[in-house]
């Protein structure tokens, strides 16, 4: 899924985080869920596992290419 390879790509380029793929889905999830309850409101989220496990396929570009997934562009990164 495009949004979660983004979410990974974003939180190590902005944050410093290399996540797994488990936790870029986790951090989806918690966005969706603050987006849709507004301000005011506190969400929390486990990131689970580091990307390190993950080299070969969620944080490899053929990998991806061959499951139609872009690798993003850092400068163009947003959530």
């Amino acid at each position: 899924d495009q949004e979660m390879v983004d979410m990974a790509h974003w939180l190590l380029h902005k944050e410093g985080l290399f996540v797994s793929s488990s936790s870029a889905l986790n951090m989806v999830a918690a966005l969706r869920v603050a987006r849709r309850l507004g301000e005011g409101h506190t969400v929390a989220t486990v990131l689970c596992e580091t990307g390190q496990r993950h080299l070969p396929r969620f944080w490899n570009p053929a990998y991806l290419k061959e499951r139609e997934l872009v690798w993003p562009d850092p400068d163009t990164l947003s959530v």
